[in-house]
């Protein structure tokens, strides 16, 4: 809404020239400047002392208003981008700067001029990206005239917004590289994971179509060298049937052998490099990789948010544990329901995921195992569900750190799994992360993005 008292939106506002791709640009960039909000306000805060200035900010002009992101001097309220003044800065390449606000026409007739905050001074410099167009501005501004800056502070202006738009642009190439990472690892854990699968198959091979009918063989073997049911004519043919049941045993251990062993995907090796694995952007990545499923199956994705957990783990092993285990759970919700995953430390340091299934359970989804702790492959018995036949190796995965996997039965709040991490594999950063929603049409929501103030 235009403030009271604004007679005409040309009078404060100018026209940018392609907005609507600016503002595209701008929705591309603009949770890059929020997790940068640490770093900025510090910036911002050296800025505006280094030219004496009261107050500076980090701006972004939306598409009708202007929101203060970073801020010295206070928190501010967001304007209406018909009388912001960052809306001047971001209609050119180069410093805005007006040193006497209520002498100048452009905005002597400003609310926010002739009114409160009753600004005097104000100078800008637009932050522009690759793309060639600028998201907001860092600016400095007071509520008293000052003399114009010399050409030294203006040159030290444009430094300052180039160093805030690299900062920027940084992040954001920062977050695609860690995004293409996850994707990878997603894609080698899916190999893992068929391969697993391809191992337990060859066992139960080796143990239902090999194993059995050696042993006949040998059973017969035997009985002919043995001569149980009379006489051999040839000599020769009781020395071959001994032959046949001695090379059957050696089949038969070197067959026992092989069910015995474990495929190298399956035993994790300790992350003790001293670089802790972020949980929520795994969470994120696996997500990313079932959103297709979950739009299929009319179920919303929602992430609850919460503390920045790191991992000492290993971040293939993460990969191929969360996406199966979310997997596993998302095709036990009905359509029209939802699967909410959260995290957080418990009060003893260890980390813990939980899933809760909201809204409609398919039938049988109570029945995930016999006493909630997924161990061997009876609970793949016991649902007859292929997704169900990779809990044991999602455990076998967590054990290998300590941690491990619980198919709670009956909760109140709907949970259907929980991964945990004990404290020594477990790390906090600074920083919280926001809450993510996936409708079922598939438009992520991300955030709320309302500026401070």
């Amino acid at each position: 809404m235009r403030p009271e008292g604004v007679p005409d939106r040309m009078h404060f506002s100018p026209t940018i020239a392609d907005d609507d791709f600016r503002l595209q640009v701008l929705e591309r960039y603009e949770p890059h400047v929020d997790s940068l909000s640490a770093p900025l306000d510090l910036l911002v805060s050296l800025f505006a002392r280094i030219f004496d200035m009261p107050y500076g900010a980090v701006t972004l002009v939306m598409r009708d208003r202007v929101s203060f992101r970073s801020c010295f001097g206070g928190r501010f309220e967001d304007v209406s981008r018909d009388v912001g003044i960052c809306s001047h800065t971001i209609a050119g390449p180069d410093p805005f700067i007006v040193a006497d606000l209520a002498d100048d026409d452009r905005f002597r007739q400003n609310p926010l001029v002739s009114g409160e905050p009753h600004l005097g001074f104000y100078a800008g410099v637009p932050l522009i990206v690759p793309e060639g167009v600028a998201l907001g501005a860092l600016c400095l501004f007071d509520m008293r005239a000052r003399p114009a800056l010399n050409r030294e502070q203006r040159e030290l202006l444009e430094e300052f917004g180039r160093v805030v738009s690299a900062m920027i642009v940084a992040e954001r190439q920062a977050e695609e590289v860690r995004r293409a990472e996850a994707r990878k690892s997603l894609g080698v854990s899916r190999r893992a994971a068929a391969a697993d699968q391809a191992f337990q198959r060859m066992k139960s091979l080796i143990g239902d179509e090999i194993m059995t009918p050696v042993n006949a063989m040998i059973g017969f073997a035997r009985l002919i060298s043995q001569q149980a049911y009379g006489p051999i004519g040839n000599p020769v043919y009781q020395q071959y049937a001994r032959h046949i049941a001695t090379s059957g045993e050696r089949v038969l251990r070197a067959m026992d052998e092989a069910r015995r062993m474990e495929p190298a995907s399956t035993t994790p090796e300790a992350n003790d490099d001293g670089i802790a694995t972020a949980l929520e952007e795994m969470v994120e990545a696996a997500l990313s990789a079932l959103a297709g499923e979950a739009r299929h199956a009319g179920v919303r994705l929602h992430t609850v948010g919460g503390a920045k957990i790191g991992l000492f783990v290993d971040r293939l092993h993460l990969a191929q544990m969360l996406e199966q285990l979310l997997s596993f759970c998302l095709h036990r919700v009905a359509e029209g329901g939802c699967l909410e995953i959260s995290w957080l430390r418990e009060e003893d340091g260890s980390a813990c995921l939980k899933v809760v299934g909201e809204g409609a359970l398919k039938a049988g989804s109570e029945d995930l195992a016999a006493d909630g702790a997924v161990g061997e492959d009876p609970a793949h018995r016991a649902t007859g569900d292929t997704l169900a036949g990779n809990l044991p190796l999602i455990a076998r995965l967590a054990a290998g750190y300590g941690g491990s996997l619980l198919i709670p039965c009956d909760e109140p709040d709907g949970a259907m799994a929980l991964l945990r991490f004990p404290p020594h594999r477990v790390s906090v950063r600074p920083g919280r992360v926001g809450a993510t929603s996936t409708p079922v049409e598939g438009t992520a929501v991300g955030p709320d993005s309302s500026a401070a103030g």
